[in-house]
C-alpha cells in the first residue's frame, strides 16, 4: 500500500496506512503546507505542527543535532542541547520522536511485538554507514526486537532520477560499501544514486521482511510544490518534520 497523504484543517501530511493500522503509534511528516520545520528557525513552528497533527505536548518532543553520522541516541529525559545524532529509539510512551529532512530519507521502524520505535535520518553518508539497520540493530539489542516482526517505513526523499553524485563521493562509496554499484546507474554522462533501494536493501540484510518495507513514492525533487528539496531550492530550502510515537 503507498503511503497516503491526509489533511486536517489548512495542512496537508503524509502517512504510512501499515502503521496506523497497528493502532499502536501516531507517526508522519509534514509537507510544505504545514511551513518550515527547521529548528534553525525556532521551536515554534515545529512544535505547534507536532501539537495540531501529531497530538504531541510541547515538553515530550525529541530533537537531535543531525550530522550525517551514525550515532544512535536513546532519549529519557529533555537536554538543554539537544544530543549530536541521526537516529532516535525509544519504548516508551510520552515520548516523540522527530527528525528533519529536505532530500535524505526519514525512516520509520515498528516493533509491534516489543512495542518499539526507532526514527533515523539517512542521507548518503548516513546510508554507507548503515545508520537504518544499525538502529534496528540496537534495537535488538536494547529491547529484543525481532527483525522479522518489524514494519520499516522509508522516505519521502530525493529519487534516483534526480539525485546526482559527484565522481568524488562515487569513487568513496565503491571502496566503502560493497554491492555499490547495484543502486548506481550513469545517464547523460551522471551518476544517479537510488537511496531508496540501497537502504531497503541494508533492512533486508538485517532480517527485515520484504512485505513489511514500505518505500514512499514521493520524490521531494519532482514534487518540490509539496515537498522541501535541497537539491531544488538550494540553501535556502525549509525542512519536513517527521514524527514517531507510541500511543
Amino acid at each position: 500500500m503507498l503511503w497516503k497523504l491526509k489533511h486536517h484543517q489548512e495542512y496537508e501530511y503524509l502517512s504510512i496506512p501499515e502503521f496506523d493500522s497497528t493502532g499502536m503509534v501516531v507517526q508522519g511528516i509534514t509537507t510544505r503546507s504545514c511551513g518550515d520545520m527547521s529548528p534553525a528557525g525556532g521551536k515554534d513552528n515545529y512544535q505547534h505542527m507536532a501539537s495540531t497533527l501529531f497530538q504531541s505536548d510541547t515538553d515530550t518532543i525529541f530533537v537531535c543535532r543531525q550530522i550525517h553520522g551514525n550515532t544512535i541516541y536513546k532519549p529519557e529525559k529533555k537536554c538543554v542541547y539537544p544530543p549530536e545524532a541521526d537516529a532516535l529509539i525509544t519504548n516508551k510512551k510520552g515520548i516523540t520522536l522527530s527528525i528533519f529532512t529536505a532530500d535524505c530519507l526519514p525512516i520509520f521502524i515498528l516493533d509491534p511485538e516489543k512495542e518499539a520505535i526507532g526514527l533515523v535520518h539517512a542521507g548518503w553518508r548516513g546510508t554507507m554507514t548503515r545508520i537504518g539497520q544499525k538502529t534496528l540493530l540496537e534495537m535488538k539489542k536494547v529491547y529484543q526486537t525481532n527483525p522479522k516482526s518489524c514494519i520499516i517505513g522509508i522516505g519521502p526523499g530525493i529519487c534516483d532520477k534526480c539525485y546526482e553524485m559527484g565522481a568524488t563521493v562515487v569513487e568513496y562509496m565503491l571502496k566503502e560499501f560493497k554491492g555499490f554499484t547495484c543502486f548506481l546507474q550513469q545517464k547523460n554522462g551522471k551518476n544517479l544514486l537510488d537511496l531508496f533501494s540501497l537502504n531497503k536493501q541494508q533492512f533486508k540484510e538485517a532480517g527485515v521482511l520484504e512485505k513489511n518495507i514500505f518505500v514512499c513514492e514521493y520524490c521531494t525533487a519532482e514534487n518540490n510544490s509539496l515537498l522541501y528539496s535541497y537539491r531544488m531550492e538550494g540553501e535556502n530550502a525549509g525542512r519536513m518534520m517527521s514524527v514517531l510515537k507510541l500511543r
